[in-house]
């Protein structure tokens, strides 16, 4: 439990604290959440993707498992969410890589066409891959992917628990058909 000296100087420290003042810096603070898509309050970033795609993905994964009851609908918005959401986790990832295997190459190589030598094309792309991932200090492309494989793992976790339920009525039909 805070002090009554604490909660004062809380209040005084808010007084002070009040966010961004101008229009341009209240602009820039509303959209904070929306900076990759990842960590989005709203999960469709619609400036860059449609929520009609969301609506169809949802209406293919309810026509695949069929929910009959509030929780396995819910489990099917889950899914739907995070199958959006880890889409959208490869696209800034691959986005992030070629942006910087981008830099690296032309770091490397300079204006010059690229190499027609399959060989020595490959053996570029693999340097510059090393020189990207080396230079990614802000670990942006690792962050994408941490962030991708979170949702692969919740993915699969609610693919388990959308399957459990009728697993388990199946074999409550068959103890009740004798088998």
């Amino acid at each position: 439990m805070a002090t009554e000296k604490q909660i004062a100087a809380n209040r005084n420290n808010a007084k002070r604290s009040t966010g961004p003042r101008s229009a341009r810096g209240k602009a820039r603070s509303s959209r904070n959440g929306l900076f990759t898509g990842l960590l989005a309050r709203d999960f469709i970033v619609t400036a860059i993707e449609n929520p009609a795609d969301f609506e169809a993905l949802l209406a293919s994964l309810n026509a695949e498992f069929k929910p009959e009851s509030a929780q396995e609908q819910l489990l099917v918005c889950q899914l739907a969410r995070q199958v959006w959401m880890a889409r959208r986790a490869a696209r800034v990832e691959a986005a992030v890589t070629a942006h910087a295997l981008d830099a690296a190459g032309r770091d490397l190589w300079g204006n010059q066409p690229p190499p027609t030598d399959p060989g020595l094309a490959a053996a570029l792309d693999a340097h510059c891959l090393g020189v990207a991932w080396a230079r990614d200090s802000s670990r942006t492309i690792a962050r994408a992917q941490h962030h991708l494989a979170i949702l692969d793992r919740n993915i699969a976790r609610t693919l388990r628990l959308l399957k459990r339920p009728k697993a388990a009525a199946a074999v409550q039909e068959l103890r009740h058909a004798g088998l």
